[in-house]
């Protein structure tokens, strides 16, 4: 019988919650520990949740002592903002390529300070924060001060991105079903009615999300906007009507030359949906006059 030897070092790909446990685990045992993440910090998407189901624990009492605890071990080393490229040889004996990618900073002098994004030139889109906010980078460039109409999930849409939780994104201990969307006008206003039905077998809320399209825009605007809301409590097995008013400024979109809220004339789809992206009904209706309003 012949004894092997293997390398006691274990490479992670991946540090979120379930890598940072493992390397924790591992670390612990004597082993040296590599990890890698393709982010610029570790804790994955964890981070990023304020609670987690289904006991609504603190997140980030969950991973920061985690955090913390694999920055400091001796036997865990970091490659973050980094990927694998290869990896070669045989068990316990394998050698693996990793490509780190530039982060125009010296990591062995960089103490988190901060101080160096003051005399950044240019801001490019957080990934952390889904690109929702803009951070300082150290490209050479223009510096860009950006507003607009598209941030949240107007933003997703435009870009073709799926959000892991959508705008309006909720958990329900019952399930509901929809039907019979109803539109009907009412002076210059649109009434939008939905049947909602708890099928599920305990009490429990929903909540009826109206977004509108604009078929044929005549400016600039999202692809769909929430312009009202309406909340039910059911019983098991109870029926309710969801009901939304949609007044002329809820077609509207805002002329920056004219300074007027202008609706037009022409189709519109109004979707009804549980999130920004989960869009269970919808329904196109013609509105025959133009509205403007100063503001």
């Amino acid at each position: 019988m012949t004894e092997e030897t293997y390398s006691k070092q274990v490479l992670i790909v991946g540090a979120g919650i379930a890598g940072m446990q493992a390397a924790l685990d591992i670390a612990g045992s004597g082993y040296q520990v590599v990890m890698v993440d393709r982010l610029p910090s570790i804790g994955g998407h964890m981070h990023q949740l304020s609670e987690t189901f289904p006991t609504l624990g603190c997140a980030q009492c969950i991973m920061t002592p985690r955090t913390v605890d694999v920055g400091r071990h001796p036997n865990i080393r970091l490659h973050v903002y980094s990927e694998v490229e290869e990896i070669a040889g045989e068990m316990g004996d394998f050698r693996v390529r990793i490509r780190r990618k530039p982060a125009y900073v010296n990591w062995d002098l960089c103490t988190a300070c901060g101080a160096c994004t003051e005399k950044c030139p240019t801001s490019i889109p957080v990934a952390f924060d889904r690109h929702l906010e803009m951070a300082r980078t150290m490209r050479s460039g223009k510096v860009r001060y950006e507003e607009g109409l598209f941030i949240g999930h107007k933003h997703y849409d435009k870009m073709g991105v799926q959000p892991l939780f959508p705008f309006g994104f909720g958990l329900s201990y019952t399930s509901f079903e929809w039907q019979n969307l109803k539109i009907t006008p009412q002076g210059d206003d649109f009434i939008v009615e939905i049947d909602v039905t708890n099928v599920g077998p305990r009490a429990g809320s929903d909540v009826v999300q109206v977004y509108v399209e604009d078929k044929s825009p005549i400016l600039p605007r999202p692809l769909r906007e929430l312009k009202g809301f309406a909340k039910l409590h059911l019983g098991a097995g109870e029926t309710g009507t969801a009901r939304v008013v949609l007044s002329p400024r809820s077609f509207a979109t805002f002329d920056t030359g004219s300074r007027e809220w202008i609706a037009r004339s022409g189709a519109f789809t109004v979707h009804a949906g549980h999130t920004a992206t989960d869009l269970v009904l919808q329904e196109t209706l013609h509105r025959t006059t133009e509205w403007r309003q100063k503001p």
